[in-house]
Order: C-alpha cells, then sequence, then structure tokens
C-alpha cells in the first residue's frame, strides 16, 4: 500500500495498453517526476490510489492519456530529476528525449547525438534504465538494422508488446515477424 511521505506524490494512470505509475516530489512549489514505472495493465495491482495529487500531475495525466490515444502532445513541460543521474547519462537522457514522436533512431545514432558516438552499448545501459519512459522515450530507440531490440531491460514478452504498440500508435510500421521495424519513407 502506498504511504502519503512529505513532498512526496504519486498519481497513476490505467488504460488497456498500461498501467503509469508517476512518481514526484515538490520542491519550491513545483513538481518534479522522479521516476515513472510501467506496468502490464492485466497484472493484479493492490488497490492504489493517488496521494498528494496536484494540479501540475494531472496535467502530465491529462498529456499521458492524449499520448496513449495516439495523439501528439508534448512533455516538455515536465521537470525530471536528474539528481541521480551521472552527467553521460543525463546527457544521454536528455538527447533521447528530443527524438520526435513517429520517428526512430539506433543506439549508436543516440550515442552521436549525445556526443559519445563511441560509447554505444553504455547509451543502451541508459535506456535499459531509463527512469522516465514515454517522457524520455526510450521506445524510440532500436537496434541495427532496425529491429525492435529491447523494452524496460527485457527482450521479449509484454515489454517488447508494449514498445511494439507504442510505435504503432506513433505512426511507425511495425512488421509482424521477427520484430523489425519498417519506417515508412
Amino acid at each position: 500500500m502506498l504511504q502519503r511521505i512529505e513532498n512526496k506524490v504519486v498519481q497513476i494512470v490505467r488504460n488497456d495498453l498500461v498501467c503509469i505509475s508517476i512518481f514526484a516530489k515538490i520542491e519550491n512549489n513545483k513538481t518534479i517526476v522522479t521516476s515513472i514505472t510501467l506496468n502490464n495493465p492485466k497484472l493484479s495491482f493492490p488497490a492504489q490510489e493517488n496521494i498528494g495529487a496536484n494540479a501540475d500531475l494531472k496535467k502530465i495525466e491529462h498529456a499521458l492519456n492524449v499520448f496513449l490515444k495516439g495523439q501528439s502532445v508534448s512533455f516538455d513541460f515536465i521537470a525530471l530529476d536528474f539528481s541521480l543521474c551521472t552527467s553521460f547519462q543525463e546527457k544521454v537522457l536528455k538527447a533521447a528525449r528530443k527524438i520526435p514522436r513517429g520517428s526512430i533512431v539506433s543506439y549508436s545514432d543516440l550515442a552521436a547525438m549525445a556526443g559519445y558516438p563511441s560509447a554505444i552499448r553504455a547509451v543502451a545501459s541508459v535506456m535499459r534504465n531509463n527512469r522516465f519512459p514515454l517522457i524520455i522515450p526510450c521506445h524510440r530507440v532500436v537496434t541495427k538494422p532496425h529491429f525492435i531490440g529491447g523494452f524496460m531491460g527485457v527482450k521479449n514478452g509484454w515489454p517488447i508488446v508494449l514498445k511494439r504498440k507504442l510505435l504503432v500508435l506513433e505512426g511507425v510500421q511495425v512488421a509482424q515477424s521477427n520484430n523489425q521495424i519498417i519506417v515508412q519513407e
């Protein structure tokens, strides 16, 4: 059971695709997202309630719901807490945040975008441990030659189904065999 902790807030967003938990803190009357978790909505979770929900979290919830309906939305207004990140991780995450909706990039492309063109495996590790999925769209990062790769640290199961559905929501064509992604030109 979630408990209210001073200056901590939780917002739950549920639909048929995913159950999203948004964890945030309040600093100087500003809501800062500390992490986001994505869970299979078909799994049984204890009853959870929104804790300390505020206007900022309601805006985030609305934006996520718009996104999950396949509509274009900006997450630029969402403040993220990078305090647990190294400067390398922060640069990679900020570069990934700039990947446009409906686009995909490879891990090597993202490494170059972040200023570390030879750090492909390290960049993949940052994406695997992304604490802000959807807001920082790690689902838009794929392997070469455009195979879907992993998502949320795994290479099969529900997370890959979710990654495929998120990409399709954004207009990326995803082949039905071998998890190969085909981008419309």
